[in-house]
């Protein structure tokens, strides 16, 4: 790992060793199997996540093609007993680490 990433980084690296998604969009070849985590790239208009595949190569899918799509939030406002995800929750965590570094 490249010594540039804050110790934050890494324990986000950390929290996804080992996690895997499904490829849920119908068109992609690899639709209804497990992929390996390698990070998610949540900035800009599309969240995205890294995936190693069977065959060791690296591929970037757009988390809404996955079982990790996030949900529209206009469906789940009125919702008894909606959660955060697990991602929402790693975005709080670097919130909070960002607040703490800034004193």
């Amino acid at each position: 790992m490249s010594s540039g990433h804050s110790s934050g980084w890494n324990a986000y690296l950390r929290r996804i060793d080992g996690e895997t998604i499904t490829i849920t969009h119908p068109c992609h070849p690899l639709s209804g199997q497990l992929v390996r985590v390698l990070h998610y790239r949540l900035k800009g208009e599309q969240p995205s996540v890294v995936v190693e595949l069977a065959d060791l190569t690296v591929q970037c899918v757009p988390l809404s093609w996955t079982d990790r799509a996030l949900p529209n939030p206009h469906e789940l406002s009125g919702q008894d007993g909606a959660r955060l995800s697990g991602l929402a929750l790693l975005e709080v965590v670097k919130l909070l680490e960002h607040w703490r570094e800034e004193g």
